[in-house]
């Protein structure tokens, strides 16, 4: 076979084209680089506070009507108002004992009250506030408990009249209630004066309701004194702050029945004198 210049041409032309094209087919396309992005730093939002300060907002509403006292405690008489029930007030203080016993707040004056003490027990309020992460206040003793006030309200019986051997006194203050004194030839007689002892006993109610005895001592030095002590007497025993006859039995206002029975030894021979009379007595 022949081949003519214008055929070499045309084969050179067409194998120049297809090593072009195997050249640009066999390459490997080259990525374009992406430029790194910057890390954003996150935005913490703050919480809110899951309560606002108990001095900012703290409110407590009581459930009851309350006394308002000048101290933490019932011994903090008399008291000064009252909180209505319903009423919104202001903690600003905490005494988890007061005198004599239970928690107590101090709240701030409003147009409504003055200020002071009310109770923090649960019946009484209802707090928006951890009251024991409130301030402790120190608060002055209170004063002391007034002291009960007594009136003979029935004639003495018994010996130690005016024609008897012996005469006897009794002598009553608010501060001591009770002074038994004996007398011979108008002479006082003391222990040394054979004077074995004296015993006093009070009953609850007037003689002829034979109530339950409340008190009972006997004392065998002078004075005589229905709490004991040597002039002076001793004053109404305390308990909490609150006048009382004995142990867990408060002076409570009504009427007793007081009878003393004295025993003087004479010549190797007893005499035992006995008076009694109905007593009231009242609390300021």
């Amino acid at each position: 076979m022949k081949l003519n210049v214008r055929s070499f041409f045309w084969l050179g032309l067409s194998l120049l084209l297809v090593t072009l094209a195997c050249g640009f087919l066999g390459a490997s396309p080259t990525a374009t680089p992406i430029p790194p992005t910057e890390t954003e730093t996150p935005v913490l939002t703050p919480l809110p506070p899951t309560k606002a300060s108990p001095l900012a907002s703290g409110e407590c509403t009581t459930l009851q009507d309350v006394n308002l006292r000048t101290g933490p405690g019932l011994a903090y008489r008399d008291p000064i108002g009252i909180v209505l029930a319903g009423s919104v007030v202001k903690p600003v203080g905490f005494v988890a004992e007061g005198m004599p016993s239970g928690s107590w707040i101090k709240i701030d004056a409003n147009g409504e009250n003055p200020g002071g003490w009310i109770t923090a027990g649960k019946p009484y309020l209802d707090c928006n506030v951890d009251l024991t992460s409130l301030p402790k206040v120190e608060v002055v003793p209170p004063p002391p408990p007034p002291l009960p006030k007594s009136a003979q309200t029935s004639d003495p019986e018994g010996g130690c009249g005016p024609d008897e051997d012996y005469q006897c006194e009794v002598i009553r203050t608010d501060e001591s209630f009770l002074q038994f004194k004996i007398f011979q030839n108008g002479q006082e007689l003391t222990q040394d004066d054979n004077i074995k002892q004296v015993s006093f006993s009070v009953r609850r109610g007037s003689k002829d309701d034979n109530g339950p005895e409340v008190y009972n001592i006997v004392e065998q030095t002078s004075a005589y004194c229905i709490f004991g002590g040597n002039d002076p007497c001793n004053e109404w025993p305390q308990e909490d702050f609150v006048a009382i006859w004995s142990p867990g039995i408060p002076v409570s206002p009504g009427t007793y029945f007081v009878e003393i029975f004295a025993t003087v030894d004479e010549n190797g021979s007893e005499n035992n004198i006995r008076w009694a009379a109905d007593f009231n007595v009242t609390l300021p």
